[in-house]
């Protein structure tokens, strides 16, 4: 299989709209915090949901652009994993972690 080096404007447009929308969601879930113990469990198992999901949609779809993350720079695989692992923390996840980390790996590509 060849490297696919040119990606599409709309399709980056519609991936990084994916982004905004997980980021979306992240922000949200952190209103939750605002109620007293329920709130805070409730957040935590959204913000949880909603990671594994954005994690496992981008990897599918940077497989199916054919963007490999294991290669001699490891910098899509960091900004990838490491919005994985911000998105996990309380309050930090109200980052654009995802939208960043798309951001990152497109531009990786590009060069």
């Amino acid at each position: 299989m060849e490297k696919c080096r040119h990606i599409g404007g709309v399709t980056k447009m519609l991936v990084i709209g994916g982004a905004v929308f997980f980021d979306s969601i992240q922000i949200i879930a952190q209103f939750f915090h605002t109620i007293p113990v329920l709130g805070t469990v409730v957040a935590l198992m959204l913000s949880w949901v909603v990671t594994s999901i954005a994690f496992l949609t981008f990897t599918f779809v940077f497989l199916a652009l054919r963007i490999k993350f294991i290669q001699r720079k490891p910098g899509k695989m960091l900004a990838f994993g490491g919005s994985f692992v911000a998105e996990m923390v309380p309050l930090i996840q109200a980052l654009p972690t995802w939208t960043i980390s798309v951001l990152i790996v497109f531009w990786l590509e590009s060069r």
